[in-house]
């Protein structure tokens, strides 16, 4: 048994109408499974459940520690205050994660 990682490196062709343009570049965690003469590839819904769960999560840090007023700080405490946000929103995030994953 294998958990892999299947790279789209162009957009597939299913229909004019399709949003599968949308998917190229991106990374679909796929779980090989069974004997070699009688595989079986299945897309690992859990796996991109939490891939997508921790780009939301990095994409939400990257916002918060990018999108400050710099105007209302003189700058010298500002590498202390963004590793404090940066803790609170990982162990925010440490948080959910659980809840939703059950851990």
């Amino acid at each position: 048994d294998y958990d892999l990682l299947a790279k789209v490196v162009e957009k597939p062709e299913l229909s004019a109408q399709s949003n599968a343009g949308a998917l190229t570049g991106k990374s679909i965690p796929v779980s090989v499974t069974g004997p070699f003469s009688d595989l079986s590839v299945r897309p690992d819904v859990g796996g991109a459940l939490r891939q997508r769960a921790r780009d939301r999560i990095e994409e939400e840090i990257r916002e918060r520690l990018g999108g400050g007023d710099e105007a209302e700080t003189d700058g010298a405490d500002e590498p202390a205050a963004e590793r404090d946000l940066e803790k609170e929103l990982q162990e925010k995030a440490r948080k959910k994660l659980e809840d939703l994953f059950g851990g």
